[in-house]
C-alpha cells in the first residue's frame, strides 16, 4: 500500500540527485512479521539491495522481525504485529516502470 501510495500522490523531489517521488510520515502495520519476505525475495534487484543494505542498513525490519520471533519463543509466546513509524519513503523516477510491474503483480503491497 505505501509503494501504490508513493506511487499515485507522493511529493516530487530529488535524492542523490535522481528525480524521486516520496511521502512522509508513513504507519506500517504489519499483521504478520516475517523475517523472510517473498515479494522482495522474488522482485529485489541484488545490486539496489546491497547498496540499500550499505546505505540505509534496510535489513532492519527483517533483524526486528527475528528479534520478535526469537523473544516469542523464548517466553512461549505468540508473535503479534508490528507497528513501524518511517519518516519518509520514496521511489526514484527511474523505477517506476519496474514499481508498475510489481505493483500490478501484488496488488495488496
Amino acid at each position: 500500500m505505501v509503494s501504490a501510495r508513493i506511487m499515485e500522490s507522493g511529493r516530487n523531489g530529488v535524492y542523490d540527485k535522481l528525480a524521486m517521488r516520496e511521502i512522509l510520515l508513513a504507519t506500517l502495520h504489519i499483521a504478520k512479521p516475517r523475517a523472510r519476505d517473498e515479494i522482495i525475495d522474488r522482485y529485489a534487484d541484488d545490486t539496489r539491495m546491497a547498496w540499500m543494505h550499505a546505505n540505509f542498513g534496510d535489513r532492519r525490519v527483517v533483524e526486528l522481525a527475528e528479534l520478535q520471533d526469537e523473544v516469542a519463543r523464548a517466553i512461549s509466546a505468540p508473535i503479534d504485529t508490528m507497528t513501524m513509524i518511517i519518516k519518509s519513503a520514496h521511489i526514484y523516477d527511474t523505477d517506476f516502470t519496474y514499481m508498475r510491474e510489481v505493483l500490478s503483480a501484488n496488488p495488496n503491497v
